[in-house]
């Protein structure tokens, strides 16, 4: 029996954003016990981002179902994002406080070191 590709394709993925309106439609259907990452990334050709799969492999290996994360495509979003969350010139991953007026970033990173995006995502996960 063959698999649904969007199915699957929905398991891989992780919601994507393009503007603060799409943030804040997101964050409206987050659920109270869960905290959000947002990961933004320059999509390559048959290349996944290198810190999108490490976010999603930490989360996976860790157990974490407190943290959720939107990605944010940084060369087809629109400016007030990218520019909220000084993501225009690189890839990165925020974790921002949904509690705040803004959703202001806690904690950003650019590195693609495993240890800072574990570090990251443990610090982040809902208490």
């Amino acid at each position: 029996m063959a698999q649904d590709p969007d199915a699957e394709n929905e398991d891989n993925n992780f919601k994507s954003l393009s503007s603060l309106a799409d943030l804040k439609a997101y964050i409206g259907k987050v659920d109270e016990d869960q905290n959000v990452i947002l990961s933004f990334y320059d999509p390559k050709k048959d290349v996944a981002s290198p810190m999108t799969e490490r976010l999603k492999n930490i989360m996976e290996n860790e157990g974490i179902y407190t943290v959720t994360v939107a990605q944010v495509d940084r060369t087809t979003a629109n400016k007030d994002i990218l520019e909220k969350y000084d993501a225009v010139d690189s890839d990165c991953i925020c974790a921002i406080d949904k509690t705040k007026e803004g959703y202001p970033t806690k904690k950003r990173l650019t590195s693609f070191i495993e240890m800072s995006i574990k570090k990251l995502v443990i610090n982040h996960k809902y208490k």
